[in-house]
């Protein structure tokens, strides 16, 4: 293998931009350029390029004179060159530089010279990229970073997120490669973040910021600050949350795209609602002297914490150590404790009540303290296996909901999770199309004032994953399944509504269409997916599916 040394000389980096890559039309935008048009930042083997402006330091900084954000080069410095090895042609080999010396580094760090080795580079396939700094190369990394880790500073854009990128063909002279010049363009978008009520400014309360486009998230979580928020995210922006952990500010966005090189200060001015997904597990007072006991199993392995209120500017306080037991008294009406911790799984960790109490927020924030609005997999299994079983004194809530949102699940994840909670009445929304092993086994069994059962939308199922999970809801009214495969085995459905759904309703006798004083409107409701045909039978259900006194009837997509 022949080994190529090239030094390359680079000017300056555009800061890269940062934040959403849309905004409301309505929403007031003040487009800033980070640096002329004029200036790039150009690789090439034989010229020296050097950019007007900059700065001193290796921080983004905002030159407020200038309307700009300026970037230069540190000793240490690295780059990134991926290009196709010989006998690799659909492969990009990286080759990284040395790093940068002070003697490298010119003009007030605005130029420098990098030196990289190339590994028997493909005549053939001669396309190359150009990725800085370094640390932001592996695609995989760098998403991961932005969508969980920001925390809307300027310095950690700095540090984690400064990122450009460009790409060209390799030339030859004779047998020599000859790497291209390059100009970089900045990858992301930037923006300078604030928030209005409509009365008020609310940004120095603000904790959280989420950017949703539709397939990534990113999240900012950061202490109360008088600082504006710097998101930064690379796609369009579809809907932007910012929340100061009680209240939440939306405003959906319109199609019109951000230019990555730019800084944008976006003002919005909004109403507060409530959204759960940015809200952590909460047990709120429903009468006074509630108390809410959780206690953890020897698998929780990582602290967890509570809050007497939603703010996650307030104080958080360890909660007990593993296997011991710890109670809280909510003393008013109203009172409020909020969990959070970072572990996998909660295996037969219990959490329970002896007075009246509403349930709400996102359950998630027991696997992510930090980033849980953004969370949608469970990676442990059993994760929250009875959290809930027994616990005879949570209800839903009028106005705000529990949230299950996870779309990547582990074995066993739910099961029994609601055993035996008779006083709830809606189920939470179950979004996963791809099932595990027992997920939803027993999972609301015994629940007998379920009323309302989340649609269950995965075609493919699982090993026992919807055994006995209504089993004794009595109340229950209509139940929505689209599964295409295994449905009628009783391995995967047995017992799924054995005694679900009889309520005031004779159960020894079948359902008959026929029968005029039969009023259908008393009877429960099983939607399934058209063209399926799941078996029927008594209404003790010990092999079967559907109790013979359910109306079957194909599921219509309103």
């Amino acid at each position: 293998m022949r080994q190529i040394r090239h030094f390359l000389t680079m000017a300056t980096l555009a800061v890269m931009g940062a934040m959403m890559a849309g905004c409301a039309t309505e929403d007031n935008v003040i487009v800033e350029p980070q640096q002329p048009a004029d200036q790039t930042r150009t690789i090439t083997l034989t010229t020296t390029v050097t950019l007007d402006g900059g700065s001193a330091t290796r921080a983004l900084v905002f030159d407020k004179d200038n309307h700009k954000v300026v970037k230069s080069f540190a000793a240490g410095d690295k780059i990134a060159v991926k290009y196709r090895q010989k006998g690799w042609p659909s492969y990009y080999e990286t080759a990284i530089s040395n790093e940068l010396t002070t003697d490298d580094i010119s003009d007030e760090g605005k130029t420098a010279t990098f030196t990289v080795t190339l590994d028997d580079p493909d005549p053939d396939n001669t396309e190359v990229r150009y990725v800085y700094p370094v640390a932001m190369e592996n695609d995989w990394y760098r998403n991961t970073l932005l969508e969980s880790e920001q925390d809307g500073t300027l310095a950690t854009l700095a540090s984690k997120f400064d990122y450009c990128e460009g790409s060209g063909t390799i030339s030859y002279s004779g047998t020599t490669p000859v790497l291209p010049s390059i100009t970089l363009k900045n990858q992301l978008t930037l923006a300078k973040f604030t928030v209005s009520d409509g009365t008020s400014d609310i940004t120095k309360n603000l904790t959280q910021l989420m950017i949703d486009d539709g397939s990534h998230c990113y999240f900012v979580s950061r202490t109360a600050a008088d600082e504006p928020m710097y998101p930064i995210a690379s796609t369009q922006t579809v809907k932007v949350t910012v929340s100061d952990g009680v209240n939440s500010y939306e405003r959906s966005v319109s199609e019109k795209k951000l230019d990555a090189s730019m800084l944008y200060s976006i003002a919005v001015t909004t109403s507060p609602k409530v959204n759960e997904r940015m809200m952590p597990l909460t047990l709120e007072a429903k009468e006074n002297n509630a108390t809410v006991s959780f206690k953890l199993t020897s698998v929780v392995t990582q602290p967890v914490e509570y809050c007497t209120y939603a703010s996650a500017s307030d104080t958080w306080s360890a909660w007990a150590e593993y296997t011991s037991e710890q109670t809280i008294n909510l003393a008013a009406k109203g009172d409020k404790v909020c969990f959070r911790g970072s572990n996998s799984t909660y295996d037969e960790s219990n959490i329970s009540c002896t007075g009246d109490c509403y349930l709400y927020g996102n359950v998630m924030s027991l696997i992510s303290a930090k980033t849980f609005p953004i969370v949608t997999s469970l990676t442990g299994s059993h994760a929250f296996v009875e959290l809930f079983k027994g616990n005879s004194h949570i209800y839903n809530h009028d106005t705000r909901s529990f949230l299950l949102p996870a779309t990547t699940l582990g074995d066993d994840c739910y099961q029994k999770m609601f055993q035996d909670c008779e006083n709830l009445t809606t189920a939470p929304d179950l979004p996963a199309t791809r099932l595990t092993v027992a997920c939803y086994l027993e999972m609301f069994q015994g629940c007998s004032n379920l009323e309302h059962a989340p649609v269950l939308p995965a075609t493919d199922l699982s090993d026992h994953c919807y055994e006995r999970m209504f089993q004794d809801c009595k109340k229950l009214k209509s139940v929505t399944c689209l599964a295409t495969k295994n449905y009628s085995d009783s391995y995967y459905t047995g017992g799924m509504l054995a005694g679900a759904g009889s309520d005031e309703i004779d159960t020894e006798t079948p359902y008959d269409p026929n029968d005029s004083d039969m009023d259908p409107s008393n009877y429960p409701v099983f939607y399934k997916a058209a063209g399926t045909n799941w078996p029927t039978t008594d209404p003790g259900l010990s092999h079967g599916t559907i109790p013979n006194y359910w109306i079957v009837k194909d599921y219509v997509a309103p």
